[in-house]
């Protein structure tokens, strides 16, 4: 299955978050951010995502070589970064805005320094 065995992202199963876009991404949206946390090509797509600021299809075109990668726009990681992304559009928009150009899954990109 192409979404296992990736990295593990555990930021859901930390005691503290960094910052108040983590909070609201683990309350509001924490089944999504765990399913992408253990999909190596959902966590890529949610980095390229954040890093370019694109949102929904217009990822397609700006993380397309990053889609490829992992089962292009109809593979199974690029759906669970969708919707995760609708979640955090939708639920934690406000927290979340200031981190657009930031990778969420590299801990020194994090707000609030390095991650543990």
């Amino acid at each position: 299955d192409d979404d296992l065995g990736g990295p593990d992202y555990q930021m859901c199963n930390e005691e503290t978050f960094f910052n108040a876009c983590e909070e609201c991404v683990c309350t509001d949206c924490g089944p999504l951010a765990e399913a992408c946390g253990k999909s190596e090509g959902c966590m890529a797509l949610t980095s390229c995502g954040m890093q370019t600021g694109c949102i929904g299809v217009t990822c397609i075109e700006a993380c397309s070589d990053v889609m490829s990668e992992y089962g292009g726009a109809v593979g199974k990681p690029a759906d669970m970064a969708t919707k995760l992304s609708g979640c955090l559009i939708q639920k934690c928009f406000a927290e979340c805005s200031s981190g657009i150009g930031s990778d969420p899954f590299n801990p020194e990109d994090r707000e609030g320094g390095e991650g543990n």
